[in-house]
């Protein structure tokens, strides 16, 4: 794929485009192999040349995943923002919206989990000493063939 108009190269190595966007050079590395990002071309003499537009697509990338998109989602979503950039807003929201449902059902199953603790807690305090003990008196309930 060829660079990008427009996007001038700065001097910046691998390691310093991770370290300015506070990942790791193997990170870069694992996006260039999966296509998300370009690797820039080699010099002849020298190293490879990132852009200003690599640190900024890498920033998307990690708030992307910092919001559990997935790798797959990211890579289709940026493809998209290449080809066809009036319809990358509509698939944004779209995937970001199914994220948020997924999110929402997670912190009502922790509050269901919560509430279990809470109660499984306080019936614990109610009932003081091993022979009063919830847990215990249910595994000694139970027969040797339980």
């Amino acid at each position: 794929m060829p660079r990008e108009k427009g996007s001038v190269m700065k001097n910046r190595t691998i390691g310093k485009l991770a370290k300015q966007a506070g990942v790791g050079v193997e990170t870069v590395r694992f996006y260039e192999r999966k296509g998300i990002l370009t690797q820039p071309p080699k010099p002849s003499h020298g190293y490879r040349n990132y852009s200003e537009r690599d640190l900024v697509k890498l920033g998307y990338i990690k708030e992307a995943k910092n919001l559990n998109f997935s790798l797959d989602d990211v890579q289709q979503l940026m493809a998209r923002a290449e080809r066809d950039t009036s319809g990358f807003c509509v698939a944004v929201r779209g995937v970001a919206r199914k994220k948020l449902r997924d999110v929402n059902r997670r912190i009502a199953e922790l509050q269901a989990k919560r509430a279990h603790l809470q109660h499984f807690r306080l019936k614990c305090a109610a009932r003081k000493g091993p022979r009063n003990c919830p847990i215990l008196a249910g595994i000694h309930s139970c027969s040797t063939f339980c």
